[in-house]
């Protein structure tokens, strides 16, 4: 275990190694003294923005050493400046800028989701756009402070973000009404700059509420969710931190209820159980409804967050058992009972036997001979 680990953090660290080198090509000054950094961002898209006389015609863009034809990405001229808005894949992203032949920029973008912030690889910087400094540039074109208007706009099309952030929504099954379709995008973001503890020292704008955090923004439109998991005894970790974005797109998604991943990948992944799907036995609840058939992803008043307590949860998917009761698996064995045998601080329910998510053997039985699974009870008989 000590080398798998030892073998796990050499390749990250020649990833991130890897990736500082590509962030520019030397011709970048930055680059060259070392001081570029790999680029983390949240978006699908990348603004490329190039001061250059030359005609669009003259440049080529390459993400990780694929082509990507001109005619498939926006681009713009505004006098001498060259905006590009390339589409990007999740994760690394190695993005070259060729102008007549010649390599004129270079850099190593990471795309990740909040969601998938785990994966973003140490030493990565997150990138903000709206800092002074590189609004400066955009100013004499582009309108970057916002307007009573631009709260509730009547026409979209004149809201401050909608000219820049119109790609990143595009294709969406699912879009949240507030975000995408009204484009009321201020009820969230703030318009003054402001300092973050991701950008201490140089104050961005347009960023969210940093004090209340993203459930207070949540709750403001989702007043009865909110209420509901005041009662519950037990609460989903990322309902307990306020960050329902963790779970939850805020502006859309190809999954249902905005989701940031089909459901159950979205649960093993955060929990670290993807052996669970790829096990030779896995519960077929799993399969057909996904986690959320058995735990109510914000909270319950259930341990575990399940929809009702253990036993009534599995009978009312197997009804036989609930009419055997004392008979199953033989004649006189009992399906519940206050304690565990086998495990005296635990009350002995069907999970006591039965794994509830996947198993190596027949029936999620934790091991290949059902004998040597009573013998944990009855060891004298």
């Amino acid at each position: 275990m000590n080398n798998a680990g030892n073998n796990s953090n050499n390749l990250k660290l020649i990833f991130i190694l890897l990736c500082l080198f590509l962030v520019f090509h030397p011709v970048n000054s930055l680059a060259a003294e070392g001081k570029a950094p790999l680029l983390w961002i949240k978006a699908s898209h990348y603004t490329y923005i190039i001061d250059t006389p030359a005609p669009v015609k003259d440049f080529s863009f390459i993400i990780n050493k694929q082509k990507v034809d001109i005619s498939r990405i926006e681009t713009e001229k505004y006098q001498t400046t060259l905006h590009a808005i390339l589409p990007l894949r999740k994760g690394a992203n190695n993005i070259i800028i060729k102008e007549g032949g010649k390599i004129i920029q270079q850099t190593a973008v990471f795309s990740a989701s909040s969601f998938d912030n785990a994966l973003v690889p140490d030493g990565a910087t997150e990138f903000f756009f709206h800092r002074a400094d590189r609004e400066k540039s955009c100013r004499p074109c582009h309108r970057l402070d916002a307007r009573r208007a631009d709260v509730r706009p009547r026409n979209i099309k004149k809201q401050i973000c909608y000219p820049c952030h119109k790609h990143e929504f595009e294709g969406l099954k699912y879009r949240h009404k507030p975000a995408v379709k009204e484009w009321r995008c201020l009820i969230c973001h703030q318009y003054k700059f402001v300092e973050t503890d991701a950008s201490p020292d140089e104050p961005i704008k347009f960023t969210v509420d940093q004090e209340n955090g993203v459930a207070y923004l949540c709750f403001r439109c989702h007043y009865r969710q909110q209420q509901q998991i005041k009662l519950y005894t037990y609460v989903h970790g990322p309902i307990g931190m306020g960050s329902c974005n963790l779970c939850h797109n805020p502006h859309g998604s190809n999954f249902k209820y905005f989701l940031q991943n089909k459901i159950t990948t979205l649960c093993v992944n955060c929990h670290e159980m993807q052996d669970t799907l790829t096990a030779p036995v896995v519960h077929k609840v799993i399969k057909t409804k996904g986690c959320t058939a058995c735990h109510d992803p914000h909270g319950s008043m259930y341990q575990y967050q399940l929809h009702a307590g253990l036993n009534e949860l599995c009978y009312k998917c197997h009804p036989a058992i609930y009419r055997l009761r004392h008979n199953h698996p033989l004649q006189g064995h009992p399906v519940a009972g206050p304690s565990n045998p086998a495990a005296k601080d635990e009350k002995f329910t069907c999970v006591s036997c039965h794994s509830p998510h996947s198993s190596d053997y027949a029936n999620l039985l934790p091991v290949a001979d059902a004998m040597e699974l009573c013998g944990n009870c009855h060891h004298n008989k």
